[in-house]
């Protein structure tokens, strides 16, 4: 049965645990519009890169995101990106309320389909996940 992206958004921060690609520069990380927030976050855990998928979080959620890396096995760790590569995410709405985000994204994963809200902030002029 398909994860809930939810889980996926808190669940994926898992994901990078350092293991980045050491031999090119990784994908340029942007926050400056909801859409651009999310590839980024998608990017960062296809990539398994800590660092950069830590960023696409608000700031308040960031030391979490970090424990929750920690904790994870590297086998959980791969699963996640695994699933991650082979699903498809289609955002079809995007809702602004002052300085908060919502988009409406649709996931397909192994012919399953679920729609999730991912709620976002803008902080510091970029936008960020908020879990």
């Amino acid at each position: 049965m398909m994860r809930s992206l939810s889980f996926c958004l808190s669940g994926l921060a898992f994901l990078a645990l350092g293991l980045g690609c050491a031999s090119k520069a990784p994908p340029k990380i942007s926050f400056g519009s909801p859409e651009e927030t999310f590839a980024s976050w998608k990017s960062s855990v296809e990539r398994l890169d800590t660092d950069a998928l830590i960023s696409c979080y608000a700031q308040a959620s960031r030391d979490g995101m970090r424990d929750e890396i920690r904790s994870t096995s590297q086998d959980g760790l791969k699963a996640m990106q695994r699933e991650t590569k082979e699903t498809k995410f289609e955002i079809e709405k995007v809702v602004y309320e002052g300085h908060r985000a919502f988009l409406r994204v649709q996931r397909s994963y192994k012919g399953a389909r679920d729609i999730e809200v991912i709620n976002m902030i803008l902080e510091n002029g970029g936008w960020r996940l908020v879990p």
